[in-house]
């Protein structure tokens, strides 16, 4: 569809709460323009390089190795085992 927008409509439950204070952040018009932001901000428009290197000590807190050493686990959890007829 060129020159039109494409409109989809659904029912969510929101965090009212959370949703008074990004609308207050962002001086949103309401949820409508909440739930649009949020969809772009994670699909339409990803994070440039200035944007990922400006949240450089923002608080994060992890642990890689973990991250990594549970992800292993999980993908050989789902690997098939030979059955003993085999």
């Amino acid at each position: 569809m060129i020159g039109q927008r494409c409109i989809a409509r659904t029912n969510i439950d929101l965090d009212e709460a959370a949703c008074r204070r990004s609308v207050d952040r962002f001086g949103l018009s309401g949820e409508h323009d909440e739930a649009n932001l949020a969809i772009r901000s994670l699909d339409v428009e990803p994070m440039g390089e200035d944007e990922a290197l400006a949240m450089h000590g923002m608080g994060w807190v992890g642990d890689f190795e973990v991250m990594r050493t549970s992800r292993t686990l999980r993908r050989a959890s789902l690997t098939p085992v030979a059955s003993p007829t085999d």
